[in-house]
This record gives C-alpha cells, structure tokens and sequence, in this order.
C-alpha cells in the first residue's frame, strides 16, 4: 500500500524553501551600488577620489561614507562633481555625497568627489539609499584614525609611572631638605 501525500504539508514546505531561496537571492543587493575609491599619497597627505556607480533600476538618493574619524579637521579640501554637494559631520565621522541639481541616475557612473586627509587608507563602510527608500550598502576606501598598538601602549604606561616615581622621589627629597 502506497503513503497517502500530505498535499497541505508539501505545498508549505515549498512554499517555505522558495522564501528562502528569494532571500538567498536578494541579499546581494550591496553589489548594486558600487563606490570606487583611489588613494595617491603626497608626502604627509593621502588624497582620497571617489565614483559612484548605480546599477539599481531606481536613481540613488544618498551616499555614506562611515566610519571616518571622528575629529575637527580630519578631512578638508572637499571637492564635488557639479550638481552634488559633500558634507561632513565629524562629530559622527561621515562623509555624505548628494545629489543638489544633478542625480545618480540608474545605470550611471559619477566621479569627481575627493578630499584629503592626514589619516591613511583602510576598509571603510558606505550606505545608500534610493529613491524608493531601499539602503543598500557595502565597502570601500577611506581614511582611518590609527589604533596604538598595545606595545605603544605598555610604553607610554611605563613612562608615566616613571615619571611619577620621579616627582614623587623629587618631592620627598625637598621636603627633607627643607627641614
């Protein structure tokens, strides 16, 4: 005798493996917005240039740069493509790229945006957001604020110990000679 199928139990589990599989599928969607970035160094500087390419079927609204140091000065000589502003919030360190009088239109390319910075290249997070209100997001190049190694550190830990042992021992020192 043949199983009876369980048409209902069936129908849900693909219906289940098919979300899945579209979900597997849309969660690429950081591959649709590509920021390209070049870095040249000049002396004491890194000169940092950006394109935007937008391969969405919708025009992008906005791009972020994240993560950039968070500091007065730590990014200056901005530079936009006609039509787009730059702006950057360094109490929150980023760097956003707007569109004013022109767009990131669907299936373009647009380069011109730069700036310089004292802060060498490393990996940096950028979002987007299109026009229908979709973030996308992904990576690319940008300055960083160092992190002192911890031999840095234990040095610097070990100098000022030092140095308060020295005070210390100054100060013993003239308060007998005073007496």
């Amino acid at each position: 005798m043949l199983p009876r199928l369980r048409l209902p139990r069936l129908a849900a589990s693909l219906t289940a493996a098919s979300a899945l599989g579209a979900l597997l599928l849309t969660g690429t969607a950081h591959a649709q917005v590509l920021v390209n970035s070049t870095v040249t160094n000049t002396g004491s500087l890194f000169n940092y240039s950006y394109s935007i390419t937008n391969l969405l079927p919708a025009d992008v609204s906005i791009i972020n740069l994240n993560g950039l140091p968070q500091m007065d000065g730590a990014i200056f000589n901005q530079v936009a493509p006609d039509g787009f502003l730059f702006t950057f919030d360094p109490g929150v360190g980023i760097a956003s790229f707007v569109p004013d009088s022109a767009a990131f239109t669907s299936g373009s390319t647009v380069g011109g945006f730069s700036f310089s910075s004292a802060f060498a290249p490393s990996t940096i997070n950028f979002d987007a957001l299109d026009s229908q209100g979709n973030a996308f997001n992904g990576t690319t190049q940008g300055p960083v604020a160092p992190v002192p190694e911890a031999s840095t550190l234990v040095s610097l830990g070990a100098g000022l110990l030092l140095l308060t042992a020295f005070t210390a021992v100054r100060r013993r020192r003239m308060a007998l000679a005073r007496s």
